[in-house]
């Protein structure tokens, strides 16, 4: 502070003291008593009073810290009713009842104009600052609700394991490509019998009716058991077990026996499904076998399997006899007790 701070007074008080007790005993005038008295109070409550500068410049760094402290806007308007009904209110208070005269009433004005002026400055880094996390919520809450959205597009594209991967990654597109390898899974593939011959007299529109009509039913078999759906390629639908970690736990917990159950139970509702004609029957094939799963691409991404597993599991439904469901011995060694064979 500019003025002396209340230490010096303090200390200029105590040598005021002095100075009242020499002039006691030097002379008996009860004026030049008083004089020194007077001259006592007027420096020490010069500064340690309400108007003194010490406390108006703690009052105004304390102004200043309250956009940090007081969380809204709204409650810094309080801030006026205390400047100007506690503070100013006080100080003509205390100078009516005890007939304070240290300052006068421009002192006191020009106390209020300088710590509005400064209230006005917090207030104004008050608005700035709430605006501003105003904008930054809105911005987060946007960004939330888009990954929300993202979420429900990719969750019909890829596994929901290999999503919270590719959302993390996808401001780098070298790191976008997401891939595992697994030691143990079992696909099927399963294609309509004779296709080309059965739909050459269709229209398209009748011919993708016909399509999405028994995928769907594939969708809803596979989802009640349990059974991932890898992709369908023209009249060609593959599903799989063992590809995503709750399968590979129970794999190494329980056997493979236990998933390889659940996909030989899809195969049998397929080929239990009524048939739109006596003619549409179902070729399905299934192997068993290591495979790498990954995404591949950045624009329309999938989730493929790749390995010489999916290529056997291809050729069995080929080869396989209508109404039936062919594999190999490794499928066959995981069968689990009361498959018919």
């Amino acid at each position: 502070p500019i003025a002396p701070s209340c230490k010096e007074l303090m200390d200029l008080n105590i040598c005021l003291n002095n100075l009242t007790s020499d002039i006691s005993a030097e002379t008996e005038l009860e004026s030049d008593h008083w004089l020194a008295e007077e001259a006592k109070r007027q420096w020490y409550h010069r500064d340690c009073s309400l108007q003194g500068q010490t406390l108006v410049q703690v009052m105004m760094a304390w102004l200043l810290l309250m956009p940090r402290v007081i969380p809204t806007m709204r409650l810094m308007q309080w801030t006026w009713v205390w400047l100007f009904g506690v503070y100013a209110g006080g100080a003509l208070l205390i100078r009516g009842m005890w007939n304070y005269n240290y300052h006068s009433h421009l002192d006191l004005a020009v106390k209020v104009v300088i710590l509005s002026f400064m209230n006005g400055i917090a207030m104004s880094k008050k608005f700035y600052l709430e605006k501003g996390q105003r904008a930054k919520f809105i911005y987060v809450r946007r960004s939330q609700e888009a990954t929300r959205r993202i979420f429900k597009i990719l969750q019909y594209m890829v596994p929901l394991h290999v999503i919270k991967p590719m959302l993390i990654r996808h401001d780098d597109p070298s790191e976008m490509t997401f891939y595992s390898q697994i030691g143990r899974a079992s696909i099927l593939f399963v294609m309509l019998d004779d296709f080309d011959e059965k739909t050459r007299h269709k229209t398209p529109d009748a011919v993708l009716n016909f399509l999405n009509r028994y995928f769907t039913l594939f969708e809803e078999i596979c989802s009640t058991n349990e059974v991932m759906k890898i992709e369908t390629v023209k009249e060609v639908f593959v599903c799989a077990v063992g590809v995503v970690p709750k399968d590979i736990e129970e794999d190494q917990l329980l056997g493979h026996h236990v998933i390889l159950g659940r996909l030989i139970k899809a195969a049998q509702a397929i080929q239990a499904l009524p048939r739109e004609g006596r003619d549409v029957e179902f070729k399905i094939g299934i192997h068993t076998g290591p495979i790498v799963a990954g995404v591949i691409g950045q624009k329309l991404p999938r989730f493929r399997l790749f390995g010489d597993t999916i290529n056997i599991a291809a050729r069995f439904m080929q080869k396989g006899l209508p109404g039936e469901v062919q594999f190999g011995e490794e499928t066959f060694q995981h069968l689990p007790p009361g498959v018919p064979t």
